[in-house]
């Protein structure tokens, strides 16, 4: 087991003296592959619905699940190849777990947590410009002293740089996202309670409780892919950022798991529709699949590999983060840009970030895109067996 500074021991400095001493130690430097987009090099903030640069410039967050990678570090394992294949890929975030009851981790519970390697593992992410959305509370426990030494990192570390209290709050035996997270009311870096049951109830006439910024877990049914909805209409109640943090499973075929999506002919085009979803309004977005449970890359010749350049072609690539601030526009709106359709007898969805002279559609269904009401279609593309799904447009 990797040592530990156990919570007990954490009284007065004891944490910042260690970190102090680590820090004027020396820590190696990590080779920094050059990457889809430039690294990340501070912190972000929130201003109104978005996250912003401290230029003010608007950010972007492609994040993707990496629950484990912190763990995987303190084994000793090299996470250089996951880092490498962040980069590449264009993701700019680990979602990242902290101690966990699960059977498969017995040395990552709250007594054994190493803060000092922590703070190590935030100098790693940094080099290699990485943010770690970070979501701490999973079991019940004392964590006043947890998250207060959390938040002595966070001070001085930008990589982490997202807070969620606890995950999944309603699920389990789990600690009050605001009654047991008082330290975070001083929280240096933005931080959500994890609240957000109300959103996936169509009738509800009320949003839940929020800090900084609100994380969902959209619904996994068979209409997965449009459901980024409750995060925009959140962000549009709220006037907050709403990030998408933790939709459907990607898997591969044959691997059963409830919500799992892992069929080789639609996954990889409902995964760049929903990813494309959420950045026509929101600031945030998070890739979710089962490797990255485990801490780990998806490997060539996985589906959860081809679903992860199905979001890096047709929306990292595609989709920069001035379409945020577009109105919200629908294919029923008269005033829409492009078509109403159905296909097959159903109604096809379709969403576009609407801004003066320009905007951006994304058609949820295998239909192309057909301009009306003046506008032009100027570059259209699309995922496998969804051509022309996306479309930018001018008048």
């Amino acid at each position: 087991m990797v040592p530990c500074l156990r919570p007990e021991a954490v009284q007065g400095n004891t944490v910042t003296q260690a970190i102090y001493h680590h820090r004027h130690a020396g820590t190696p430097v990590a080779e920094v592959n050059p990457g889809l987009f430039p690294p990340e090099t501070g912190p972000l903030h929130v201003d109104g619905k978005w996250f912003r640069h401290e230029d003010g410039s608007l950010a972007q967050i492609r994040d993707t699940s990496m629950f484990l990678l912190f763990l995987r570090y303190c084994r000793g394992e090299d996470i250089t190849p996951d880092l490498r294949w962040m980069r590449a890929f264009g993701f700019n975030s680990a979602r990242v777990f902290g101690p966990l009851p699960w059977i498969e981790t017995p040395d990552y519970r709250m007594a054994d947590f190493d803060f000092v390697k922590f703070d190590a593992f935030c100098v790693v992410m940094q080099e290699w410009g990485l943010f770690i959305n970070f979501s701490l509370g999973h079991m019940p426990g004392d964590y006043t002293t947890f998250h207060g030494a959390i938040n002595e990192i966070a001070r001085v570390r930008w990589a982490l740089n997202f807070l969620e209290h606890v995950n999944e709050p309603h699920v389990g035996k789990k600690p009050r996202p605001i009654e047991d997270f008082l330290p975070y009311a001083q929280s240096p870096r933005p931080s959500a309670y994890g609240y957000y049951a109300e959103l996936l109830d169509d009738d509800a006439d009320e949003f839940p409780r929020v800090a900084h910024f609100g994380t969902v877990h959209t619904k996994r049914d068979t209409a997965w892919y449009r459901r980024f909805r409750s995060a925009q209409e959140g962000q549009d109640e709220q006037d907050i950022p709403w990030w998408c943090n933790e939709p459907a499973k990607m898997t591969e075929p044959g691997f059963v798991y409830p919500g799992g999506k892992n069929n080789p002919d639609t996954t990889p085009r409902e995964v760049a529709w929903y990813t494309g979803g959420c950045h026509l309004w929101c600031s945030a977005s998070t890739f979710h699949s089962e490797e990255g449970k485990w801490g780990r890359a998806p490997q060539p010749g996985m589906l959860q590999y081809e679903d992860a350049e199905s979001v890096r072609d047709n929306v990292f690539l595609r989709i920069d983060p001035t379409w945020q601030t577009g109105a919200y526009n629908n294919s029923e709106n008269h005033d829409s840009p492009v078509d109403d359709v159905t296909h097959h007898g159903r109604d096809i969805w379709t969403y576009t970030s609407l801004h003066e002279h320009r905007a951006l559609s994304i058609r949820f269904g295998p239909v192309p895109l057909k301009a009306i009401n003046g506008w032009r279609i100027v570059d259209a593309w699309g995922p496998k067996h969804a051509p022309e799904t996306f479309a930018i447009l001018e008048r």
